[in-house]
This record gives C-alpha cells, structure tokens and sequence, in this order.
C-alpha cells in the first residue's frame, strides 16, 4: 500500500509539471501562438462592459470574460486583469498591443499584473476602450478536467466585441 501511494505521489508530481511548457521563460505571445496547435476559434460575442469605481481600485467587467483593474495604494501592480478558470496560458491583443501571460494555476480566479515579459499598462486599457475589440486566447490546463472533457483541452481564441467601449474609458480616464 505504501509504494502504491508513492508511485501515485510520483506520478502526481511529474504530470503536474510536465502540463506546462518547458522553457517558459523564453515563451513569448508570438511564440506560443506559432508552437501552439490547433488553435480553436471559437469566433465573436458581444459583451456589456461595467464600471466599479471604488475607494482602493476601479474596475470594468466584461461579464465571464476578465475583468480590467486599476489599483490604489496597493501591494499589487497599478494595472491588472483578473480572469477565470484553471489556464496555462492566456494572451490578449488588440491592434498595437498584446499581453501575455504563462503559468500554472493555483485558483479558479486570479489577477495578472506584471506578468513575465508583459506589463499591463493603461495605454493598454484604453486602446482596447478606443478600438471596441480585442482577441483572447487561452489553454485551459488538462489536469483540472476530466479525461470525457479533453476535447476542450485544446488552445482556444475568442474575439470579444464591446457593446459600450466608452464605460472601460470613462472609467480609467482620470
């Protein structure tokens, strides 16, 4: 019983490790997008995007989507951009800029600040509120679904139309 347990914690512990990419530190959003196959277009949705503007941040919510946050007086990077979900990887780019993030996930919801070889900016927000538009892509990590839900294994792509782009710059305009 007890090499069993410790073959299981093994083999825990390898397939843990080896879902992520290898030599992440060199990953970059262009990279990913070349080495990653197949990408699932999952084409476009229209969200509503809400302001919260609040005493230590503001925030806009773009439904299940993100959310995009501006900080004050906080232990966290000015900007950041919180999402859901058990991702390896998650990218976003708009026309002039892109963001992308690589790791493994510890939560179902988290924020990204200045995540490695991108820094969320507040250029960043606004082109995304000026522009209406932006494309995400995101890979789920396999070792949270189950092995009937692999085929949403894959790497997918949304683009995601704002209905009202003047909330995301109204709110972070100051």
């Amino acid at each position: 019983m007890g090499k069993l347990l410790l073959l299981l914690f093994l083999i825990n512990i390898i397939t843990n490790n080896a879902i992520a990419h290898q030599g992440t530190d060199e990953l970059t959003f262009e990279n990913w997008i070349k080495i990653t196959s197949p990408i699932n277009d999952l084409g476009e949705t229209s969200v509503t995007a809400v302001c919260n503007k609040k005493t230590n941040y503001n925030e806009v919510l773009l439904e299940d989507y993100l959310d995009l946050n501006e900080h004050f007086n906080s232990r966290l990077p000015k900007y950041s951009i919180t999402f859901w979900g058990w991702i390896n990887s998650f990218g976003i780019e708009s026309s002039n800029h892109s963001l992308f993030w690589h790791s493994k996930p510890t939560l179902t919801r988290w924020n990204t600040g200045a995540s490695e070889g991108s820094t969320i900016t507040k250029e960043f927000f606004l082109a995304i509120g000026k522009e209406g538009k932006f494309t995400y892509y995101y890979q789920p990590n396999r070792r949270f679904y189950s092995a009937s839900s692999c085929k949403d294994c894959f790497s997918k792509k949304r683009t995601i139309i704002i209905d009202n782009p003047d909330v995301i710059l109204d709110c972070f305009s100051s």
